[in-house]
Order: C-alpha cells, then structure tokens, then sequence
C-alpha cells in the first residue's frame, strides 16, 4: 500500500535526500508542504527540524517540495527526474540516468548514467558524467568537467566551459562564450554569440558562425571554420583545414595537411603547411613561410609573400604585389598589378599588365613564357640559357648569346626575366586577352600546367613556322600561278640553287636542333608533372577526391623532308627578287608542318 505524509515547512526549505535505494523523484508545487510517498511506512525515514527535511529510503522515493525549495542530494542508486524546483540543487552519487526540467542553478557530481537538462534557469556545474549530456535552454553559465560520453549544448543564454568531454561536443545557439579544455571526439560549434576557444581537440572541429573570434590551440583532425566575426588563431591542425568568411586577422602556426582560406576580410599570416595551399578573396596581406605542396591564389587585395613553396605556385588576380623566395615547382602568374619577385625551380607562364611603376623580376631554372602590352612603357632584361624569342613587339632587337636589352616607350617599369631554358616574351595589343591566350592560361591555372607547359616548351622551335603555316595554303596557290606564267627559268634556278641551297640547308639543321633540344625540355617537364601528380594524390587520400590525370597526347609526326620540286620552287623565287633568304626559311620550314599536317 502506498503511504502518503505531508510536513509543513516554508516558502524556502532545504530539503536533503540523504539515501535512496531506488529511483527517485522530486515535483516543485505551489504549497509550503513536503509530501512523500512510500510503498513501505518502514521503508521510509523522514526527519523534520523547522525549516529542514531529511530523506532516506530503501526503495523509490517520491516527493513534491515548495517551489523555491533547496535540493541537496548525498546518493541515489537508480535513476533521479527532477522537475519545477526554481531552488538551488546539489547532487552527487547518482548511480542512474539524471534528468532536470525547469530547476533553478544546478551543481551535478559523479552521474553514473546520461544526463537530460532542459530549461535551466541559473548557473550550471557539472562532473564526472560517465554517460551522455544534453543541455538545452540555460539562462546561466555552464562549466563542464569530465563528461565520459558524447554532450550536446542548445540555446545556452551564458559563458559555457567545457573542461574534458571524451566523446564529441555539439554546441548550438551560445549567447556567450565557448571554451573547450580537452574533447577526445570531435568538436561541432554553430552560431556562438562570443569567443570560441578549443584548446585540444583529438579528432575535428567544425565551428560556424563565431561572433567574437576563434582561437584554436590544436586539432588533430580536421578543421573547417566558417563566418569568423573577429579573429581567428589557429596553432596547430594535424589534418586539413578549410576557413571561409574571417572579419578579422587570420594567423595560422601549422597545418599538416591541405589549406584552404576563402574570404578572409583582414590580415592572414601562415607559417606551415604540409599540403596544398588555397586562398581566395583575401582583402588584407597574406604571408607564409612554408607549403610544402601546392600553392593556388586567386583574387588578393594585399602584399602576398611566400618564403617556400615546395610544388607549383598559381596565383590569379592580384592588387597588390608577390614575393617568392624559393618556388619548387612551377610559376603561373596572371594579372599581378604590385611588384613580383620570384625565384622558380621550374618554368614559368606569366601574364602581366606592366602597370606604371610596377617591377617584374623572375628567375626560373626551366622555360620562362611571358606576355606584356605591346604598349607598355618598361624597361626589358631578358637572359636564357636555351631559346631566346622576342616578338609582337614595336621595335626589332638584337639578341646576342641568350641576352638581351632594351626601353619600350618611357621605361617607367622594369621586367627583368632569367630562364636556364628557353624564353620567350611577347606583346599583346590593347583590349581583352584572346580567347586563344586565355584559354591556354586557363590551363595553366589547371592541374595540366606542367604537361601544357611541356608541350609548349616543344613548340617552342616551331613558333615561326607556326605562323607562316596558316599562310602556306595561299602563298602555295599564288606560287603555282607565278611559276606556271614565269617559265624557262629553270637554269637561272639552278645558278642561284648552288649560291643559296647551303644556307637552306643549314636553316633546316638550326630547326632540328632546335626540336631536338625542345623535345628533352618536354620530356623533363612530363617527368616533373608524374612528380606533381603523385605528390597531389598522396594529398588528395585525406583532402578531396583525386584528379585524374591528363592521358598523354600521342607523340607527333616528324616532320617529312621538302620536296626537290618545293625547294626549287623557293629558290626561284629568291633567284627573282621576290622573297629574301630569311623568308625562304620561314616558307621551306613552313611547307614541311603543311605537309605533315595533310
């Protein structure tokens, strides 16, 4: 039979609940009486002095208090719910499952079960909860310590202090401050109204709209940070990161794998990486001193400086100015409107406005592919250790041993390029890029750049009779209606073959020396892609799904030998006046890649 007993106490008692053998239950009501109820009169001990209640019970214990009572609770050896008491409680040993609706300030020790908290009105402390815990709607701060389970935190309306989770941590709706001690799992934070702070997470952090800044000391996961109102530090991250949307300064120590930064509004300053770096809208200077990878860059505002980069660097779109000490791989670099300076152990592809005032000074130990305004106004120092080709150009210039110097228009900027391969520079006319030249440097952009870069490094020698080539249908046709009128020359052309065939001959060993040379350049520049590809999948295993490679282009023709018929052809023209020596060469070159091409 179940026994009811009612004490009469104040607005305020402190009710202990010294002992319960069962599960147990405390209900606030609006009377200033104690009610308990037993299954057992025997089972049941209560003590009463003035304002106090003592509880102890070998079985399930149920009571209704005040509202305004005070809990203090010594043991519980099965499961507690307690409900509507705006009091302060306190409870330890409770050997059960605990949960907490609408109670006042709140002080947990040692929960052998999960917690359930809902409606919190006061402060919160919490230890040693050996199961899960779930708090939602606390108007109070919360300190948390050695939470054994996984804990998930919504609309929490004060500072939260989370000293040892050793599952994961979601917080959701923070109206103060989150500070993260020790998460064994991982971290997951959205909308925190005030600082973030993860001092050692073991496995990833996510954290979302953060309104007073981020600071992380170590993650040894993954990292993504998204809408960072403030600043943001990070000290260590042994898996990747991904930050997007920082307001403030970004000052990353060490990633250990792939970087990625998009829309960082203030300064960003980056000591390590140990994979491939991504930054995109960067609005202040960014600086690093180490990626070990790649390094892509894409619409800068400020000084962008790099002390090493290991792979290729790809920068697009920048303001301001570029530094690179030491750059392992490639070098592409388009629309740069500061000073660069750079120093390329492979080759390089720039396209570059040549602003008023702006410096260009380049050294690459491979090719160096260079495109400037026709009109510029720049002052031009070109070294190379292979070919040596300037064009579209307003003036003629006289390269002598791989070196040349010269002034276009005032001379206000200065381009100073040093190649150990080949290089060339050319002139671009007023107004948009070609389509042609900006979908090659597209591909530059692309992870085909070192492949794209060897090709062109094979076209290199062919360039001018690339040029003729579009011609040679035409001049081919005019020649054939020329020499069908001219007639009867033949002995004349045979006088001047013997006066020019040695100079045509040497013209054609030139070429081929030249296609031999630019060959083994294409041949190192593939041996450094496979390099770079497979550097990019080793990354590519913990960051994103691996690019496929580009299939290798079937090797070309060689081209055929001309023609007795063409060659003689030509010297007649020669023979006549019509055509110079030089022209001779472009056209017999030119005939041969039409032939190939049929």
């Amino acid at each position: 039979m179940r026994n009811s007993r009612l004490i009469q106490v104040g607005e305020r008692p402190t009710i202990t609940i010294r002992y319960v053998s069962g599960n147990l239950t405390v209900r606030a009501w609006d009377r200033t009486e104690v009610a308990a109820r037993d299954e057992d009169e025997e089972l049941l001990r209560l003590v009463h002095e003035g304002d106090s209640v003592a509880v102890e019970s070998d079985t399930d214990c149920n009571l209704q208090v005040p509202v305004n009572a005070t809990l203090q609770i010594e043991q519980v050896d099965a499961d507690t719910s307690l409900q509507g008491v705006k009091g302060k409680t306190t409870a330890q040993t409770l050997s059960g499952n605990v949960e907490v609706r609408n109670v006042g300030p709140m002080v947990l020790v040692q929960v052998e079960g999960d917690l359930v908290a809902k409606h919190l009105d006061g402060d919160c402390t919490l230890q040693h909860i050996s199961g899960n815990a779930k708090l939602t709607h606390l108007h109070g701060r919360l300190t948390a310590e050695h939470i054994e389970g996984d804990m998930r935190l919504e609309h929490v309306h004060g500072d939260c202090t989370i000293n040892t989770v050793t599952g994961n941590l979601t917080a959701d709706d923070l109206m103060g401050n989150l500070s993260v001690v020790t998460a064994e799992g991982d971290v997951e934070a959205e909308r925190v109204h005030g600082r973030c702070q993860l001092n050692s997470v073991a496995g990833s952090g996510h954290v979302e709209e953060i309104m007073g800044g981020l600071h992380v000391e170590t993650v040894e996961g993954d990292l993504k940070a998204e809408r960072i109102h403030g600043d943001c530090q990070v000290n260590t991250v042994s898996g990747s990161a991904r930050l997007e949307h920082v307001m403030g300064n970004l000052t990353l120590a060490t990633v250990e794998g792939d970087l990625e930064v998009e829309r960082s509004h203030g300064n960003a300053t980056m000591e390590s990486v140990g994979g491939q770096l991504k930054a995109e809208h960067i609005f202040g200077s960014l600086t690093v001193d180490k990626v070990e990878g790649d390094f892509v860059g894409r619409h800068l505002m400020g000084e962008t400086m790099a002390q090493r980069i290991g792979g290729m660097a790809r920068v697009k779109h920048l303001k301001a100015g570029f530094q690179a000490h030491k750059i392992g791989g490639d070098l592409a670099l388009a629309h740069v409107l500061g000073n660069i300076t750079a120093q390329v152990g492979g080759s390089a592809a720039l396209d570059l406005p040549l602003a008023h005032g702006q410096q260009c000074r380049v050294t690459a130990g491979g090719d160096i592919t260079c495109r400037i305004p026709s009109e510029a106004n720049v002052r031009v120092e070109l070294e190379s250790g292979g070919d040596l080709t300037v064009r579209g150009l307003s003036q003629q210039h006289d390269i002598e041993q791989g070196h040349v110097e010269f002034v276009l228009g005032n001379g206000d900027a200065l381009l100073t390029l040093r190649a150990g391969g080949s290089l060339q520079l050319s002139g671009q006319q007023g107004g948009p890029r070609g389509a042609g030249w900006g979908a090659e440097f597209e591909r530059e952009f692309g992870f085909e750049f070192s492949e794209e870069f060897g090709e062109r490094a094979a076209d290199f020698a062919q360039q001018i009779a690339s040029q003729v080539e579009k011609q040679v249908s035409g001049v081919a046709r005019q020649l054939e209606e020329r020499m069908a009128r001219w007639g009867g020359g033949d002995e004349i052309a045979i006088r001047v073959q013997e006066k020019v065939q040695a100079a045509m001959r040497r013209a054609e060993e030139a070429i081929a020396e030249a296609m031999r040379n630019a060959e083994q350049r294409a041949r190192e520049a593939e041996r450094h892609a496979a390099r770079a590809e497979a550097r990019r999948e080793r990354r590519s295993m913990r960051w994103e799904a691996p690019i496929p490679s580009t299939p290798p282009r079937p090797p070309k023709a060689k081209t055929p030998p001309v023609s007795e018929e063409e060659r003689l052809m030509v010297l007649r023209m020669v023979s006549e006046g019509k055509i110079s020596v030089e022209q001779a060469e472009q056209l017999l070159a030119a005939l041969g890649r039409s032939e190939s091409g049929d």
